[in-house]
């Protein structure tokens, strides 16, 4: 092989090792991660996350027998597909007590936009007044289900139709799309969010931006904070189980990549044995 096709072979060769080490390109349709960090004060627990341009926040507050829960996209990056979308948390708690959806609010100072849009009317009756605050026929509760990675659920999709429109918070509104919980409709925003960027998906649904608080109730007496656990928070539309970080397994394609440019810096160096 001459010198000048012998350097092209062997650069190609150290690209397509570079790509292979690098792994696919493109990401997951969904997102979901284990809280890192949890505080507990008085009749509070606060689950926080950050990992990459995710992250996000549960506020746990008992109140006698309700649970109120502020959940907050607290990425300071801007959501630019779905699966930065926080649409989902999980979580356990002890004695697996029943509880009962009592409403799914927006946050002081959340605000709904759709695209650079904001809207203050979102129930579209021609007035802005509490019922405006009101999400709880985007947003959906449900227990048990054996597929998700805890036993308690609040959602604003449907998880590839594990939760449905009877599961809504407020099963007689509905805001925007079908009854039962689907797209990002009333999904959270990151706080960092720009409202007018984003892919179809993002622009075309109104969004939260950036807190919802549920109230759940039927916790039993002398329920603590500390008796909360097990806390996951899910970004997209889909879902597929979670798992704990690990070594990635190259795909089929990426290993005969990484083969062919392992040959060719295998190649190289025979090459320069026999020139010495």
């Amino acid at each position: 092989m001459n010198k000048r096709l012998f350097r092209a072979a062997f650069t190609f060769g150290l690209v397509v090792m570079v790509l292979a080490l690098a792994g696919p390109a493109h990401a997951d349709s969904v997102q979901t991660f284990l809280f890192d960090t949890m505080t507990t004060a008085g009749d509070m627990s606060i689950f926080s996350f950050t990992s990459g341009n995710h992250a996000g926040r549960a506020t746990f507050t008992i109140s006698g027998s309700d649970l109120i829960i502020g959940l907050t996209n607290t990425s300071l990056f801007d959501v630019m597909v779905p699966e930065e979308n926080l649409t989902a948390l999980f979580f356990d708690l002890a004695g697996g007590p029943v509880l009962s959806p009592v409403s799914a609010i927006l946050g002081e100072g959340t605000v709904v936009y759709q695209g650079s849009t904001m809207i203050t009317d979102i129930d579209g009756d021609g007035d802005v007044d509490a019922y405006d605050r009101d999400v709880g026929g985007e947003w959906a509760y449900k227990r048990n289900v054996p597929t998700l990675p805890a036993a308690y659920t609040i959602s604003s999709v449907g998880l590839d139709d594990l939760i449905g429109k009877n599961d809504r918070f407020d099963t007689t509104r509905n805001l925007s799309g079908p009854a039962s919980p689907d797209g990002l409709q009333y999904g959270i925003l990151s706080t960092g969010d720009n409202p007018a960027t984003g892919n179809g998906g993002i622009l075309g649904s109104p969004m939260s931006r950036d807190t919802v608080v549920f109230t759940l109730t039927g916790l039993p007496e002398n329920f603590g904070p500390k008796a909360i656990s097990n806390v996951w928070f899910h970004y997209g539309t889909d879902y597929s189980p979670p798992s704990l970080p690990q070594t990635p397994v190259p795909e089929p394609i990426t290993m005969v990549a990484f083969l062919m440019g392992a040959g060719a810096l295998s190649g190289y160096t025979s090459h320069n044995r026999k020139k010495k």
